[in-house]
């Protein structure tokens, strides 16, 4: 009976532990592009994104569209709405040859309207920063940098 569950345990151990080609390739690739991924993420967090500012939207919508384009997707454009004052539908393809599914990602670049009053002390919108830790711990802020990013900072 203990060789049983020894077995089972080594099992159960091999299944968890275990990762495919794919994952550890992503994680390596994400751990060795974090600064660069981050930088991307602070300059479209810092585009206003509300409903009601077609400039701002606009510099969204070409910020996605660049994005897309950067990592090879296809037939990127904008598909306008039907009805006035929509924001358009930022479109792109991935064909992938022997694929019988279409998978559909969908995401708001429009955001709502927003109170500046309504934050916590020294955060605004539209101006992300980096803390060493989350507000209500205690984190303080620090600048963005091109040292190793420590997964604890908010």
């Amino acid at each position: 009976m203990k060789s049983l569950i020894t077995f089972f345990a080594i099992c159960l151990c091999t299944q968890t532990f275990s990762q495919s080609k794919e994952t550890l390739a992503i994680r390596k690739f994400r751990e060795e592009n974090t600064n660069a991924i981050l930088k991307e993420y602070v300059d479209f967090l810092t585009i206003p994104n509300t409903a009601n500012d077609t400039a701002g939207l606009r510099k969204n919508t070409d910020f996605i569209q660049q994005m897309m384009q950067q990592r090879g997707i296809q037939n990127v454009q904008l598909l306008q709405a039907a009805t006035p004052n929509t924001p358009p539908v930022v479109y792109g393809e991935v064909n992938t040859p022997g694929a019988t599914q279409t998978l559909i990602f969908y995401a708001h670049y429009d955001g709502q309207p927003v109170n500046p009053a309504q934050w916590a002390k020294g955060l605004e919108p539209f101006q992300p920063k980096l803390y060493t830790d989350a507000l209500d711990k205690k984190g303080t802020p620090i600048p963005f940098s091109t040292q190793p990013i420590d997964p604890n900072y908010r």
